[in-house]
């Protein structure tokens, strides 16, 4: 990974002269156009996550409503509770807490949701203040009720409990969800930084700086490059042999026991063999496809892909990679 610094300093250096090679290389101009657009095209997960966080807003205030309503049905009984009432303002200030440490949890991921539940819990202060109040005025005449009512107000207590524990699981369901969706979060977002730096390895590779890329391989910059180009996550710098030479013990191409080099050859449960041109023709293709039993006489056991990379190739180069059963990236 590059730190801060080496960052900007690259950023700078594209600033300064992106400019002047999209202007003096046509080419060049369309595959960047190329890249770009499919960098960008990765934002529709950024578009899932927000509706995801949306979707849990709305649910945070349906609960929020809910629980609006079991406040108007504990005033109305409240009422008939006076004499437990220090009781009550006991566990409300414990499901107070409660709320106030699962904000402080999403503090940092949901600031939105933290300022609406701010309100909320504002305007709960205020209707328990006020509900005081007016149970203070009702104390002495409810006290002479209390004794009838006893065992009626027991029973409910018990409800309130059961109440309680249900809105403390619910808590905690909320609290797992909130992690497992910044993990997957972490995880989109590790996905996006690769597919930054694969096309920064693409960009490399097609103009030629393999080596301006401080502190990594040529053989990391071919795995980012290949990628990019095949659509293919799983390449790895292991599996990368740059420039190998492989013997023609069966004279397809000439003298028996002469060498050809490959620009890349990579090697998993299937090999493919690259050839890298800026610039290409017909015959550079042809004579491409022409080592391909080269490459199927070292590797006898294993399906053998032909991949040709060139800048901004024409129709003729197409149709020569169909023809000659060779795969076309640019």
């Amino acid at each position: 990974m590059f730190t801060e610094s080496q960052l900007k300093e690259i950023e700078a250096y594209i600033l300064e002269n992106l400019p002047k090679l999209l202007e003096q290389d046509q080419r060049f101009a369309l595959a960047v156009e190329r890249i770009v657009s499919e960098k960008y095209a990765a934002k529709s997960d950024l578009v899932q996550i927000l509706q995801e966080i949306k979707i849990l807003r709305e649910e945070m205030n349906l609960r929020f409503e809910a629980s609006e309503r079991r406040f108007e049905e504990m005033n109305l009984r409240f009422e008939a509770s006076e004499r437990r009432f220090e009781e009550m303002n006991l566990r409300f200030e414990a499901s107070e807490h409660r709320f106030e440490a699962l904000q402080k949890d999403m503090n940092s991921h949901f600031e939105a949701i933290q300022k609406e539940m701010n309100l909320r819990f504002e305007a709960s202060e205020r209707r328990f203040e006020a509900l005081q109040k007016d149970m203070n005025s009702r104390f002495e005449a409810l006290q002479r009720e209390m004794n009838s009512r006893f065992e009626e107000m027991n029973q409910r207590f018990d409800e309130h409990d059961r109440r309680f524990d249900e809105h403390d699981r619910r808590i905690e369901a909320n609290t797992r969800s909130i992690e497992a969706l910044r993990e997957d979060m972490n995880q989109r977002f590790n996905r996006v930084e690769q597919k930054f730096e694969d096309l920064k390895s693409w960009v490399g590779v097609v103009v030629g700086g393999f080596q301006r890329r401080a502190g990594q391989s040529l053989e990391n910059a071919m795995a980012g490059m290949l990628r990019v180009a095949l659509k293919r996550p799983d390449v790895r710098e292991e599996m990368i042999q740059v420039r190998r030479k492989l013997t023609d013990h069966k004279g397809v191409m000439g003298v028996p026991g002469k060498q050809f080099e490959f620009d890349i050859l990579v090697q998993d449960s299937e090999v493919i063999a690259f050839e890298v041109k800026s610039g290409s023709d017909v015959e550079m293709v042809e004579y491409f496809a022409q080592k391909r039993p080269i490459v199927e006489s070292a590797f006898p056991d294993k399906k053998v892909n032909m991949v040709f990379i060139t800048l901004a190739p024409d129709e003729s180069i197409a149709k020569a990679c169909v023809q000659n059963d060779v795969i076309l990236a640019w």
